[in-house]
């Protein structure tokens, strides 16, 4: 299809935006000549977030109430703050024009409002467009249309355009014999010269995928590999097929940027840079996120954590990356959406209480060195510098500390110990533990007491610690840890956190989580009695309620963990098996309604 050409319209006939009738009730803008959508997540599931999002006072970015709506996967895909990673390292602005093609429930359309940006949000569905309005009500910068977009007549140009999760249905929704075509060129009609289009969307070569995950459309395994893709199914595209499709549709220029483990709901975000910068090692941070099988839950058939590093030595990440968000551009890019700019990749550290949200951003300085820098996604009020303590760390408890760090290479040791598990060199383990305990013991105690650990080197677990040519570097060092806290407590926190990030081995040493942890601590010579158990969760607690704001729950927590075994595994895959049989109810349904 030429790269000017455009969509087939459906019927009824393109409208301008300014012919579009307010409905004051929904407080949207709706086509003329609506006459219904047929993409839904079902109306029961939408009135239930349009009936949440009604009731709750702060539907920001940050709210608290959302969160603790998320029951199920239409609530945490409509209201988990994780949404909002897939786009928090562009520097959208006030002043700048978005266009948002499928605005869903109004996430992302949250997202823009709040940045400052004139917004126009479009919906095809009535319901969804009244949760957008819902989600936007305090925003007076964002107007929300209900129509579907081929039906709209876009005069105005824009300096952003969106198609978030929304291509891959351009075969269910566009007429013609090239349907992704006709949806890349109706972007592109409403970009500025300079505007940059943001496609988000699947991998269907993502690493996920061959090892054995449901495609996330179809809830089948396999079947992107396999291309089994039709009219009646949505489709995504591997990274190849996926540029030269935005380049002979008219988009030159493109920068890809990889959500891990996936754009719904990432925790990391890396650029194309990253995989080309000499000293940059991203393997070891995507290896630190998963994967979800997000209609059956199937686990997958090897270990991730162990694959992308092997990826990233043969230059494959970018390839088998779980999904793209692609910055697509007709002429060339602005600089902060160009491939050369300076910023390798974003880490999050959402799941914290407001004040304690942290991003990490990795950068790429003038003298080619590679620099880590740490902020709070939430400003305080009155703050004047990032690094400031709030009112609420002079508490004498826990203070955080957000300091710029030079970058340091190496493996992931936690991942690194992992492997040596499933390597079953249990000695080269055990190495590894008798490695940390003697860095802590050599770099992290009091001078005045050798039991007690420097309040910075709280954190210093497994997760934090970076090996290189067999010495270890402990980075993110984030918190510090103001009570007294013994180097028996650390390591303690250490192991019990790790175990929790293996409960499959658990189970496969047919043992307690519990009784594998006393069985470490005795080899590194400490021993697990009821004084060292106490104090651990009296640390955890008086941490956690600082930073998470569960404090109470932690003993409870530890407890139950520590009794945690093989027959808890199985009463899980159970839970598993119906919450699967529910969610390809509630994937069938949705595409009944979409062939219908």
């Amino acid at each position: 299809m030429p790269s000017d050409s455009r969509p087939v319209a459906a019927s009824p006939a393109q409208v301008p935006l300014a012919d579009f009738v307010w409905d004051e009730n929904a407080r949207v803008f709706v086509h003329p000549a609506y006459a219904g959508f047929a993409y839904s997540d079902g109306d029961a599931t939408e009135a239930r977030i349009y009936e949440i999002l009604r009731r709750t006072e702060d539907v920001g970015l940050f709210s608290e109430t959302l969160q603790a709506q998320i029951t199920d996967w239409a609530t945490e895909y409509h209201f988990s703050e994780r949404r909002h990673n897939l786009l928090r390292h562009l520097p959208i602005k006030s002043g700048q024009r978005v266009l948002e093609l499928g605005a869903g429930c109004g996430a992302i359309t949250r997202q823009f409002g709040e940045s400052g940006a004139e917004v126009v949000a479009v919906e095809g569905s009535k319901l969804r467009a009244r949760c957008v309005a819902e989600r936007c009500r305090d925003l007076g910068n964002v107007r929300v249309y209900c129509s579907d977009f081929q039906q709209i007549e876009f005069g105005e140009r824009f300096d952003v355009v969106t198609l978030i999760g929304v291509l891959e249905y351009s075969g269910l929704f566009f007429r013609g014999d090239d349907p992704f075509g006709a949806c890349l060129a109706l972007a592109r009609s409403a970009l500025k010269p300079d505007g940059v289009l943001l496609v988000a969307i699947e991998n269907r070569l993502g690493l996920k995928y061959f090892l054995g995950l449901s495609e996330d459309h179809v809830g089948k395994p396999y079947f992107g590999l396999e291309d089994l893709y039709t009219r009646q199914t949505a489709q995504t595209f591997g990274r190849e097929e996926l540029a030269v499709l935005l380049r002979r549709c008219g988009f030159k220029n493109l920068t890809f940027h990889y959500p891990f483990p996936d754009y719904k709901l990432p925790t990391a975000v890396l650029i194309e840079r990253a995989f080309h910068t000499a000293g940059f090692a991203p393997g070891e941070i995507v290896r630190q996120t998963l994967a979800r099988d997000y209609t059956r839950a199937l686990p997958p058939t090897a270990s991730e954590r162990h694959i992308w590093p092997e990826l990233a030595a043969n230059g494959l990440i970018p390839a088998l990356a779980n999904s793209f968000l692609v910055l697509a551009g007709s002429d060339r890019l602005p600089d902060w959406a160009a491939a050369d700019a300076p910023l390798l990749g974003v880490v999050y550290a959402p799941r914290r209480q407001r004040r304690y949200k942290t991003e990490t951003r990795f950068s790429v300085l003038a003298n080619g060195a590679i620099e880590v820098t740490k902020r709070r996604l939430v400003s305080q009020v009155g703050e004047t510098d990032a690094t400031e303590e709030t009112a609420a760390e002079a508490n004498a408890t826990v203070r955080q500390v957000l300091d710029a760090d030079a970058y340091v290479a190496g493996a992931h040791f936690e991942s690194e110990l992992m492997k040596r598990l499933r390597q079953n060199d249990t000695e080269g383990f055990l190495a590894g533990l008798r490695l940390w305990r003697d860095f802590v013991q050599s770099e992290g105690v009091e001078a005045s007491d050798s039991t007690r650990i420097r309040p910075e080197f709280f954190d210093c677990t497994p997760r934090n610690l970076i090996l290189h040519d067999d010495r270890l570097a402990y980075i993110d060092r984030e918190w510090r840890f103001l009570p007294p806290c013994s180097v028996s407590a650390l390591l303690t926190r250490g192991l019990f956190y790790f175990l929790g990030a293996n409960l499959p081995y658990v189970a496969e040493r047919d043992t307690t989580l519990g009784a594998l942890l006393t069985e470490w601590m005795a080899s590194l010579e400490v021993q697990l009695d009821d004084a060292l158990l106490a104090e651990f969760m009296a640390v955890e607690t008086a941490f956690n309620q600082v930073v998470h704001g569960n404090g109470k729950q932690i003993p409870a927590h530890i407890r139950r963990h520590l009794r945690w075994s093989r027959r808890d595994l199985n009463a899980e895959t159970r839970l598993l098996a119906r919450a699967n049989r529910l969610a390809r109810r509630q994937l069938k349904a949705v595409y009944l309604r979409l062939k219908r």
